[in-house]
């Protein structure tokens, strides 16, 4: 008898990532022969760091608010995956520049003025992933930040 090649035989864990609630969203399935292993591999497939004195479960719980997150900034505030190694400041576009510059001159400021600038959906969409927390947080920040990416080019 032939083994099957879609066979799960000899990975004893599964985890299974969904990108969204319906069943057309992108599903992420990663299988380990161990705890460990699969932990390792749930953490690394999603970038998370510090997973180490975490246990499996936690991981994914992380691993699926990494991935539901940037599901939901890519369908609702039209943004995209962008490299960890984003390049230095001098390598950047002007704009990407000056939303850098903007950001930190306008500290001072609430995220909803910071948002009221935003120029372009670029802007927009760094701006997000540097204040994402304190957005998230907020219902009134976040319809906010989802209103102006939507006048945004």
């Amino acid at each position: 008898m032939t083994e099957s090649p879609f066979s799960d035989q000899g990975d004893a864990f599964t985890a299974t990532l969904k990108y969204g609630k319906g069943f057309e969203d992108p599903w992420l399935v990663i299988r380990g022969g161990t705890a460990e292993e699969t932990k390792r591999r749930v953490a690394d497939a999603v970038g998370l760091e510090g997973a180490e004195g975490l246990t499996l479960a936690e991981v994914i719980v992380n691993a699926k608010n990494v991935v539901q997150g940037a599901s939901a900034v890519a369908s609702t505030l039209g943004g995209t995956a962008i490299p960890r190694s984003a390049p230095k400041a001098e390598e950047q576009a002007p704009s990407a520049q000056a939303t850098a510059q903007a950001t930190a001159e306008d500290k001072g400021l609430d995220l909803l003025e910071q948002i009221e600038k935003l120029g372009t959906k670029k802007e927009g969409q760094q701006f997000y992933l540097s204040n994402r927390s304190a957005i998230d947080a907020d219902a009134t920040v976040m319809s906010a930040m989802k209103d102006k990416m939507k006048t945004l080019a």
